[in-house]
This record gives structure tokens, sequence and C-alpha cells, in this order.
């Protein structure tokens, strides 16, 4: 996929990297990525063959999250996160109970475990900035409501027509621009959405998972959390070509990411506030999506059952990682929901252009 970097400077959170394909005089198809994650995950789909016949019909933006790039530096302190202030410093460095919770070893999963050795941690951060420059990390509402209007603006497209496909965090983040700008989205897929905020048990893994990012870098802990957050449950008896891709998934973890800075984003996802009550003020059509052994299933279908019921429908197909595990299906679910909002009429699936193809056969 061609693709343009772009850098966009906002008004309070730094640089925000996006990679712009397509005339920009045409509809937007905007992605926002999960934690773990930047605007590479959406390549593979987005190159599938019938993603490519949709998206010729659009301007593809895909921006990623601050600080998720590959090779990014290490954001300026962020005192609001809490991982730049000094006295949580202090407090981990004096409280041998607090480093006991954060640094217990947790085994690689089944699927991941091989009889080569762990990949070695990337090299330490570079030193952050010595810019005493207040800076605060977007929340997960900020990113919604100030950093996309932002970025839409900046990039001159035509904002008034945006599709969305977001992941997780990523979802999560469409759903609140879709609120604020109900005008402007025709509509959203939403993959493994969540719109409650972190429940105990999720708040705890990710806080653990934050903070050993934060400390040590990449670690086991850190690295199943995130695994079992993209991958789902059942790995253990997954296919090899699954593992396979697994242990690619880990492997890029500990040598791309700037682990404090994706400390910070996990952070931010694991501090989300709940808008349940808000959704059904959405205005746009709505494709909420979830794989059958995906983590957040329960998370997606009660997320579902607060949506206006006229405007939104759910799919769940098979699989962890739908993207990954059944791109055809969902390639093929999101051509006819966007043909529902009156877009891409004339494109046809492989799947309807065989069957055309079989019935000119027989005739």
């Amino acid at each position: 996929m061609e693709e343009t970097k772009e850098v966009v400077k906002t008004d309070k959170f730094g640089d925000v990297t996006v990679y712009v394909s397509g005339d920009r005089k045409l509809r937007v198809f905007l992605t926002v990525h999960d934690i773990g994650q930047n605007h590479k995950s959406f390549h593979q789909f987005l190159l599938h063959e019938d993603m490519k016949a949709i998206l010729s019909k659009f301007c593809i933006v895909q921006i990623t999250v601050p600080g998720q790039e590959e090779g990014a530096e290490t954001l300026p302190n962020d005192t609001a996160s809490g991982f730049g202030s000094p006295a949580l410093q202090r407090a981990f460095k004096a409280s041998p109970s607090l480093r006991r919770a954060v640094s217990f070893k947790k085994s690689r999963p089944p699927s991941v475990t091989s009889d080569q050795p762990a990949p070695a941690p990337a090299p330490a951060p570079a030193p952050e900035k010595s810019d005493e420059q207040s800076y605060k990390f977007p929340t997960m509402q900020e990113m919604g409501t100030e950093v996309i209007p932002q970025v839409l603006a900046a990039l001159g497209c035509k904002s008034k027509d945006v599709v969305g496909l977001g992941v997780g965090a990523g979802a999560n983040i469409l759903c609140r621009y879709a609120m604020v700008s109900a005008y402007d989205v025709l509509g959203l897929c939403l993959l493994e959405c969540s719109a409650e905020s972190a429940g105990f048990l999720e708040w705890g893994q990710e806080k653990i998972a934050s903070l050993q990012l934060n400390m040590k870098g990449m670690n086991p802990t850190s690295e199943s959390y995130l695994i079992w957050h993209h991958y789902g449950n059942d790995l253990a008896k997954a296919k090899k070509d699954k593992l396979s891709e697994v242990r690619g998934y880990s492997d890029h973890l500990y040598s791309k990411f700037n682990h404090q800075n994706l400390a910070r984003f996990v952070n931010r996802y694991m501090s989300r506030t709940n808008f349940m009550d808000k959704l059904k003020t959405m205005k746009c059509r709505v494709l909420m999506v979830t794989g059958s052994r995906s983590a957040h299933v329960k998370d997606v279908e009660k997320t579902y059952t607060a949506m206006d019921r006229q405007n939104s429908e759910i799919l769940k197909l098979d699989g962890g990682d739908v993207m990954d595990d059944n791109p055809e299906k969902l390639a093929e679910s999101m051509l006819f929901f966007l043909q529902g909002l009156g877009l891409v009429s004339s494109v046809r699936s492989k799947k309807m252009s065989r069957g055309t193809s079989l019935s000119g056969t027989d005739a």
C-alpha cells in the first residue's frame, strides 16, 4: 500500500503521525489502532482483495496514537499519566511490596513457548528530552474529541464524510469522535469495542502491565497480557501458522515499540471513562464485530445492548483476532455495511463475482 507519512502538530498533545493514501477529495476511511499496535496492524486486512476494491473509493487516513510508531522517541515527562511523576518513581523504589507486585514472573503462553530463547529486550529507550515544557498524553476522550478533528482539519480532508474502522482502544476512541461529530461520521466498524470503564480484574491486569513496561521495558508479564488482549483464549489449541503469527507479534513487542510510550497508552486505556449511557446519542450506523474466541466477547455484547438497535448491528466471527482469522468474511460484511450507507454500490466482493460468473456459465 502506497502511503504518505504526515506529522500533524496538535495544540496540546505534540506531534501525531498519520499515514495517508488516496485522493484527499474523496470520503475519508479513518483507522485507529489498539494498544500494543500501530497503523501497520491494519495493513494485511486492507490489502485483502475485497478491501482494496472498497478502499479505491476513499482517502485512507491512519492515525497513530502518539509515541506508538516504530522507533518512536520517548515522549516528554507526563505527570498527568502518573509515569512521569517523581513521586511514583520514589514510591516504587521505596516499597518492596509494590516491586514484588509488579515483578512477578508469568510464563509465556503455551502457544509462544518454543525451544528458542525469548527475544532479547530492545535497547533501553533514549533518555527523555530535557524539555521542561508540560506534556500531557491524551486520554481516550481527548483522542476522540480533540486529536482526530485537528488531524483531519490539518490534512485538508473532507471530514463531513467519514467512515471509521477501529480496534479495541481505537474503537473506543472512534465512538467518542462520532458522539461529538455526529453529522460528520457516516458509519463505524468497531472491532472488540467496550464503552465501559475497565472492571477491577482488567484494571489490575493493565495496571501491572503498564507499570512493568514503564519500569522494566517489555517483559513476560506485559507480553502475556498483550497477547491475550489481541489473540484471545485457547491459543494452546491454535494451529501452527497462528502460533507462528503470535511469536512474530511477540518479537515485534520486544524489538519495535518504545515501551515507556506504550505504557502510557495502556495506562490511558485502563483509565477510560464509561460512556454506555451516551451510546444512543450516536447518529451514525455502527457495525460491532467480535470473535468467537476473543477475550472481549462479553464486553462487546454488553456495549451493543446499550446502542440504538435501529442504527447498529453485531457480528460474531470465528477466531480470536477477526482481522487475521476471518478477513474474507469481515471484508464482505464491511462491503454490505457500506452499501447499506449508500456507498460503494458498484463494488462486488470476490464471492459475489464468482457467483455471477457461475450463473453466466449455467445460462
